[in-house]
């Protein structure tokens, strides 16, 4: 590690502690095939400590439905009558419903693919298993009728 990161680092690890010690160590890895500095529940379990939770009070169903527009974030937590719960990040609330007697989490996870792998990655180190993206669209097909369920096998990006 050159000097001045050593130097960056100390100053870093003494004013930040846990989380700026992890960032800056993180960014300067060269060589991925060595033990991870940090597990993803490690990670979680200072978050929740900065945002005043115990990693115990996150209760992470094993379904979750990843909201890929706001519009349908509000229509799945009216039809799974959920209620939101304790989660590590304020702007991005976690609900917890139920389908059929089964509790199913609903997060929004846009926009974006960084944001969605971040939400994922933070709600499997929970607990999460299955993951099912829900997003509404304006459909381009006359025979897309509104209510129909849209199953993509293709995107087509500009």
């Amino acid at each position: 590690m050159p000097k001045e990161f050593r130097y960056l680092l100390e100053i870093l690890s003494r004013k930040f502690k846990d989380i700026g010690c992890v960032i800056m160590i993180e960014a300067l890895r060269t060589n991925y095939a060595e033990k991870p500095l940090i597990s993803p529940r490690q990670s979680i379990r200072i978050i929740a400590k900065y945002s005043h939770l115990k990693f115990e009070e996150l209760k992470v169903p094993r379904c979750i439905l990843l909201s890929l527009s706001v519009g349908a974030t509000q229509l799945l937590i009216k039809e799974t009558e959920a209620e939101e719960v304790a989660w590590i990040y304020r702007a991005r609330p976690l609900y917890v419903g139920n389908i059929s007697g089964n509790p199913v989490g609903i997060i929004w996870a846009a926009p974006g693919a960084p944001l969605a792998t971040m939400v994922v990655e933070d709600l499997v180190a929970c607990g999460a298993k299955l993951f099912i993206g829900v997003g509404l669209l304006a459909a381009t097909q006359p025979r897309i009728n509104v209510g129909n369920y849209v199953i993509p096998s293709l995107a087509v990006r500009n």
